[in-house]
Protein backbone atom coordinates (compact mmCIF):
# COMPACT_ATOMS: atom_id res chain seq x y z
CA UNK A 1 0.00 0.00 0.00
CA UNK A 2 1.26 3.19 -0.81
CA UNK A 3 0.81 6.16 1.55
CA UNK A 4 -1.15 9.17 0.57
CA UNK A 5 0.54 11.82 0.96
CA UNK A 6 -0.84 15.57 1.67
CA UNK A 7 0.60 18.94 1.80
CA UNK A 8 -1.38 20.91 4.20
CA UNK A 9 -0.11 24.51 2.95
CA UNK A 10 -1.14 23.60 -0.59
CA UNK A 11 -4.11 21.24 -0.43
CA UNK A 12 -4.94 19.99 -3.88
CA UNK A 13 -8.39 17.95 -3.83
CA UNK A 14 -7.51 16.15 -7.39
CA UNK A 15 -4.06 15.08 -6.86
CA UNK A 16 -5.31 13.74 -2.73
CA UNK A 17 -8.28 11.82 -5.50
CA UNK A 18 -5.69 10.70 -7.91
CA UNK A 19 -3.48 8.91 -5.03
CA UNK A 20 -6.71 7.22 -3.10
CA UNK A 21 -7.80 5.50 -6.86
CA UNK A 22 -4.36 4.79 -7.10
CA UNK A 23 -4.20 3.30 -4.04
CA UNK A 24 -7.37 1.28 -4.49
CA UNK A 25 -6.29 -0.03 -7.81
CA UNK A 26 -3.27 -1.43 -5.72
CA UNK A 27 -5.45 -2.99 -3.44
CA UNK A 28 -7.95 -4.46 -5.85
CA UNK A 29 -5.22 -5.89 -7.51
CA UNK A 30 -3.49 -8.32 -4.33
CA UNK A 31 -6.88 -9.46 -3.24
CA UNK A 32 -7.21 -12.84 -4.72
CA UNK A 33 -10.77 -13.57 -6.11
CA UNK A 34 -13.03 -15.95 -4.67
CA UNK A 35 -16.30 -17.02 -6.07
CA UNK A 36 -18.95 -15.55 -3.49
CA UNK A 37 -20.61 -18.55 -1.31
CA UNK A 38 -24.66 -17.42 -0.54
CA UNK A 39 -23.77 -17.92 2.86
CA UNK A 40 -21.20 -14.60 2.48
CA UNK A 41 -23.99 -12.89 0.21
CA UNK A 42 -26.71 -13.47 3.12
CA UNK A 43 -23.91 -11.84 5.64
CA UNK A 44 -23.39 -8.66 3.43
CA UNK A 45 -26.92 -8.13 2.93
CA UNK A 46 -27.56 -8.22 6.51
CA UNK A 47 -27.12 -4.66 8.80
CA UNK A 48 -23.35 -4.73 11.02
CA UNK A 49 -25.19 -5.85 14.75
CA UNK A 50 -21.78 -4.60 16.05
CA UNK A 51 -22.05 -1.58 18.32
CA UNK A 52 -19.57 1.19 17.53
CA UNK A 53 -17.12 2.13 20.39
CA UNK A 54 -17.44 5.66 22.08
CA UNK A 55 -15.24 8.26 21.32
CA UNK A 56 -13.73 9.21 24.64
CA UNK A 57 -12.72 12.79 25.15
CA UNK A 58 -8.94 12.99 26.13
CA UNK A 59 -8.66 12.70 29.77
CA UNK A 60 -6.98 15.97 31.61
CA UNK A 61 -3.90 14.41 33.53
CA UNK A 62 -3.76 14.37 37.41
CA UNK A 63 -1.51 16.77 37.61
CA UNK A 64 -3.35 19.47 35.89
CA UNK A 65 -6.70 18.36 37.49
CA UNK A 66 -5.48 18.77 40.86
CA UNK A 67 -4.02 22.05 39.87
CA UNK A 68 -7.69 23.15 39.20
CA UNK A 69 -9.30 22.16 41.52
CA UNK A 70 -6.90 24.21 43.86
CA UNK A 71 -7.57 27.02 42.07
CA UNK A 72 -11.27 26.37 42.38
CA UNK A 73 -11.41 26.13 45.82
CA UNK A 74 -11.78 29.85 47.07
CA UNK A 75 -14.77 30.04 44.71
CA UNK A 76 -16.57 26.81 46.11
CA UNK A 77 -18.68 28.21 48.29
CA UNK A 78 -20.05 30.97 45.88
CA UNK A 79 -20.15 28.10 43.37
CA UNK A 80 -22.44 26.20 46.19
CA UNK A 81 -24.61 29.18 46.58
CA UNK A 82 -25.53 29.41 42.34
CA UNK A 83 -25.85 25.22 42.26
CA UNK A 84 -28.12 25.20 45.48
CA UNK A 85 -30.83 26.92 44.81
CA UNK A 86 -31.30 24.86 41.33
CA UNK A 87 -30.80 21.61 43.10
CA UNK A 88 -33.16 22.25 45.68
CA UNK A 89 -35.95 23.18 42.86
CA UNK A 90 -34.78 19.72 40.36
CA UNK A 91 -35.40 17.55 43.94
CA UNK A 92 -39.00 19.70 44.24
CA UNK A 93 -39.83 18.64 40.30
CA UNK A 94 -38.44 15.27 40.55
CA UNK A 95 -40.76 14.68 43.80
CA UNK A 96 -43.74 16.33 42.29
CA UNK A 97 -43.16 13.80 38.91
CA UNK A 98 -43.25 11.19 41.16
CA UNK A 99 -46.06 11.56 43.01
CA UNK A 100 -47.97 12.51 39.63
CA UNK A 101 -46.62 9.45 38.13
CA UNK A 102 -47.99 7.40 41.01
CA UNK A 103 -51.01 8.53 41.34
CA UNK A 104 -51.39 8.10 37.19
CA UNK A 105 -50.46 4.71 37.88
CA UNK A 106 -53.27 4.21 40.87
CA UNK A 107 -55.63 5.79 38.32
CA UNK A 108 -54.71 3.43 35.70
CA UNK A 109 -55.21 0.14 37.84
CA UNK A 110 -58.34 1.68 39.25
CA UNK A 111 -59.41 2.33 35.69
CA UNK A 112 -57.99 -1.52 34.89
CA UNK A 113 -60.02 -3.13 36.96
CA UNK A 114 -63.26 -1.21 36.91
CA UNK A 115 -63.57 -1.98 33.23
CA UNK A 116 -62.73 -5.49 34.06
CA UNK A 117 -65.70 -5.21 37.00
CA UNK A 118 -67.96 -3.90 34.82
CA UNK A 119 -67.09 -5.89 31.87
CA UNK A 120 -67.47 -3.37 29.43
CA UNK A 121 -67.28 0.56 29.43
CA UNK A 122 -69.95 1.35 27.87
CA UNK A 123 -72.67 -0.19 29.90
CA UNK A 124 -70.42 2.26 32.78
CA UNK A 125 -71.94 5.20 30.49
CA UNK A 126 -75.13 3.81 30.32
CA UNK A 127 -75.59 3.82 34.16
CA UNK A 128 -73.82 7.60 34.32
CA UNK A 129 -76.21 8.62 31.80
CA UNK A 130 -78.88 7.14 33.58
CA UNK A 131 -77.67 8.69 36.93
CA UNK A 132 -77.17 12.15 35.59
CA UNK A 133 -80.87 11.97 34.25
CA UNK A 134 -82.48 10.95 37.71
CA UNK A 135 -80.59 13.82 39.41
CA UNK A 136 -81.37 16.50 36.88
CA UNK A 137 -85.43 15.35 37.39
CA UNK A 138 -85.25 14.81 41.46
CA UNK A 139 -83.40 18.94 41.27
CA UNK A 140 -86.23 19.58 39.19
CA UNK A 141 -89.32 18.33 41.28
CA UNK A 142 -87.55 19.84 44.20
CA UNK A 143 -87.40 23.33 43.06
CA UNK A 144 -91.23 22.88 42.25
CA UNK A 145 -91.94 21.60 46.02
CA UNK A 146 -89.47 24.77 47.50
CA UNK A 147 -91.41 26.86 44.98
CA UNK A 148 -95.35 25.43 46.26
CA UNK A 149 -93.70 25.10 50.21
CA UNK A 150 -93.30 28.74 49.89
CA UNK A 151 -96.83 29.66 48.18
CA UNK A 152 -98.26 27.75 50.65
CA UNK A 153 -96.81 29.70 53.69
CA UNK A 154 -97.78 33.02 52.16
CA UNK A 155 -101.65 31.75 52.01
CA UNK A 156 -101.15 30.60 55.69
CA UNK A 157 -99.86 33.93 56.87
CA UNK A 158 -102.89 35.69 55.00
CA UNK A 159 -105.28 33.12 56.44
CA UNK A 160 -103.48 33.62 59.91
CA UNK A 161 -104.12 37.60 59.34
CA UNK A 162 -107.72 36.92 58.06
CA UNK A 163 -108.63 34.90 61.64
CA UNK A 164 -107.26 37.42 63.80
CA UNK A 165 -109.28 40.57 62.17
CA UNK A 166 -112.01 38.32 61.99
CA UNK A 167 -111.37 37.32 66.20
CA UNK A 168 -110.55 41.23 66.89
CA UNK A 169 -114.26 41.71 64.64
CA UNK A 170 -116.03 38.91 66.96
CA UNK A 171 -114.55 40.68 70.12
CA UNK A 172 -116.04 43.96 69.29
CA UNK A 173 -119.37 42.59 68.43
CA UNK A 174 -119.62 40.76 71.82
CA UNK A 175 -118.87 44.14 73.25
CA UNK A 176 -121.37 45.66 71.81
CA UNK A 177 -124.18 43.05 72.21
CA UNK A 178 -123.39 42.72 75.78
CA UNK A 179 -122.96 45.40 76.73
Amino acid sequence: MNDIKIDYDNINVADIMKQIQADDVVFENSIPEESPSPEDNQASSEPSLQIPEPEYLPMVSSKKKRILLKLMKPFSPLIKLLILPVHQELRQTVHSLDYTNRRLDYTNKRLDSAVIRYGCLDITMEYVKLLHSLCHNIVVELTKLKIEEEGMRIKLRIIEKDFELLSRKEKALEKKVFK
